[in-house]
């Protein structure tokens, strides 16, 4: 029996190693476009985020000098809130009011001698009767760890556009280890009268 000669003897026993090294490749290709395309999308939910947050900026720099006219509703819970803080009987040192709008909270809270009166509309800022008034974004709070013992907030966190999370984490960031975060937002049950009268 004579001896089968090989031409591509070589180019066989190299064959897995550039089948490997191909799929590797490949593998590392598709991965990159995947990732590409995640970040891709993770930016531009990012820029509608931002562009959303700009123009509720400017809304509320508009409406600020008329917003009390017609915001009964939140005149209405934070009395409520407010209640529900005289109830605690604590002897809060520092405060911060995030989302004050036009101070109508703050100035129920204006006894205390360390009071922070925050708002991302800068229009807002102008009317709030407080010694101390911050414009700033709820989810980038510009003060130092462990600052105040209370963390109050009115009707502010739906703005926030599914990303409370920054929200709190700042807030627990500034909170002394003992402080407390108390807050109001709008549930399922909310209006439901004018709901029911819809359907």
């Amino acid at each position: 029996m004579s001896q089968v000669n090989w031409p591509c003897k070589n180019s066989l026993q190299l064959l897995p190693r550039r089948l490997i090294t191909a799929l590797l490749v490949s593998w590392v290709i598709r991965s990159a476009c995947k990732y590409a395309s995640m970040v891709y999308y993770y930016l531009i939910i990012l820029w509608m985020l931002s562009l959303m947050q700009k123009k509720i900026t400017a809304s509320f720099n508009k409406s600020a000098k008329r917003y009390d006219k017609y915001a009964f509703l939140q005149r209405y819970v934070a009395d409520i809130l407010f209640d529900k803080l005289s109830m605690l009987q604590d002897d809060f040192s520092s405060i911060i009011d995030i989302g004050c709008g036009t101070g109508y909270l703050t100035e129920k809270l204006e006894k205390n001698q360390h009071l922070v009166a925050l708002d991302m509309a800068i229009e807002m800022c102008k009317i709030v009767k407080c010694n101390q008034v911050v414009c700033g974004q709820a989810t980038a709070l510009p003060f130092i760890d462990h600052n105040f013992d209370l963390v109050i907030s009115n009707l502010m966190i739906q703005w926030l556009f599914g990303n409370p999370d920054e929200f709190f984490l700042e807030s627990l960031r500034v909170l002394q280890p003992k402080g407390m975060l108390l807050l109001s937002s709008f549930g399922p049950d909310t209006l439901q009268e004018l709901h029911s009268v819809t359907q």
